[in-house]
């Protein structure tokens, strides 16, 4: 099986891939919950967004999962080097940039079916 199929019948952690749709939600939902200057508002609700899409594809197609990590480092740089005038919102946007990489960097195989004509594993 070449890397190509490798990559197209591997499956990535369900569970693990649905707590960075959470973490991607509510990344895009605090962005609305609660005051945020209009820069830092558009960055979390776009990256939020994108996040939970990446995380969702991912559970198909791995890779994706790295999606969300470049989107965690950039939140997080996009907190220390922003001005926010919450300091709370500053910190629940580097906490969240910080568990959505944790949980981006989990690596482990769902079982899946082999398709037609290939033996399972």
């Amino acid at each position: 099986m070449g890397a190509l199929e490798t990559i197209r019948y591997t499956r990535s952690p369900a569970g693990l891939r649905a707590a960075n749709v959470l973490l991607g939600a509510w990344l895009f939902a605090s962005a609305f919950l609660w005051q945020h200057q209009d820069n830092v508002a558009f960055n979390d609700w776009v990256c939020g967004l994108i996040i939970a899409a990446s995380a969702l594809s991912a559970i198909w197609v791995p890779p994706f999962r790295w999606v969300s990590t470049g989107l965690a480092v950039w939140v997080g740089f996009c907190a220390v080097t922003f001005v926010y005038h919450s300091e709370p919102t500053r910190v629940h946007d580097l906490a969240l940039a910080a568990a959505v990489a944790l949980v981006s960097f989990a690596r482990g195989r769902a079982p899946t079916a082999a398709p037609e004509g290939q033996p399972s594993t």
